[in-house]
């Protein structure tokens, strides 16, 4: 009973925190910045490959109705221009947008954790760098283990000869190995949002609870929208904006909702 009155607080504590919610909802708008010239570059780069079909298929089992539509169109209208050009400039306003909600996100962890420190510039942009890195590395990871079907997946064995049995590997473990990135990369989050490293046993319980949460968040989102919701009713053209903005701030509120766990475990110990 006393643990469970223990968590009931922690909870509390950290669904009433009013730096998470207003974190979250800042940071959502530099992952919406972020988001817009990343789908440039990528239709851009599959358009080339001609695998741009494909990516729709899976966008409809992964995406809501009304962001789907809005992709598709972007997905689209850049197949049909040039590519160079586009992806280009995608890739370089990503790497900057990825910067920026990097850093912003550091700089909001930190003030979680550490409330009222203020960390040295310089020491900030090497971490917001260096995280900047992992999340564009870790991205093409992402990518490849949620959009290769098991056909592309084939024609790229067979045209390496490469053993069956290592292709059957791949795509067993690909969406844990989706799993592990996405938990990585919470983790580099939380454990570099601090002046002093964390250690991996004070930064993974957070983790764990971001990831469920963000994913339950996310799938009771898309149901809404397909199902129940029609943000178009209301905002018009602007519907499909909204609808990502909020998804935006659900994964957002998510990644400091699991710091302000870890702060109240801590304080609890």
């Amino acid at each position: 009973m006393n643990i469970s009155r223990r968590l009931f607080k922690i909870l509390y504590q950290t669904f009433t925190s009013e730096h998470v919610g207003r974190a979250g909802a800042a940071a959502s708008y530099y992952a919406l910045f972020m988001i817009f010239p990343l789908i440039i570059s990528v239709s851009a780069l599959t358009s080339t490959f001609h695998y741009t079909d494909a990516i729709l298929r899976k966008l409809q089992a992964l995406l809501p109705n009304q962001i789907r539509e809005s992709i598709i169109s972007y997905f689209e209208y850049v197949s049909g221009a040039g590519n160079t050009r586009f992806f280009l400039f995608g890739f370089v306003m990503f790497l900057y947008s990825c910067y920026r909600l990097v850093d912003y996100i550091q700089f909001n962890l930190s003030e979680i954790y550490s409330p009222g420190h203020i960390t040295p510039f310089f020491p900030r942009l090497c971490r917001s760098l260096f995280t900047t890195l992992i999340l564009v590395l870790l991205i093409p990871i992402l990518f490849l283990t949620i959009f290769l079907t098991k056909n592309i997946i084939s024609i790229v064995w067979d045209s390496f000869a490469l053993p069956l049995e290592g292709m059957m590997i791949w795509y067993i473990l690909r969406v844990p190995l989706a799993v592990s990135c996405m938990l990585l990369l919470v983790i580099l989050f939380y454990r570099f949002a601090t002046r002093h490293v964390l250690s991996f046993r004070d930064v993974l319980p957070g983790a764990v609870i971001a990831f469920l949460l963000w994913l339950i968040t996310t799938l009771s989102f898309s149901f809404y929208l397909n199902h129940i919701g029609d943000y178009s009713v209301l905002y018009g053209a602007m519907g499909t904006v909204i609808a990502l903005m909020l998804w935006c701030y659900f994964t957002m509120y998510s990644l400091f909702f699991g710091a302000r766990i870890n702060v109240e475990i801590r304080n609890t110990q």
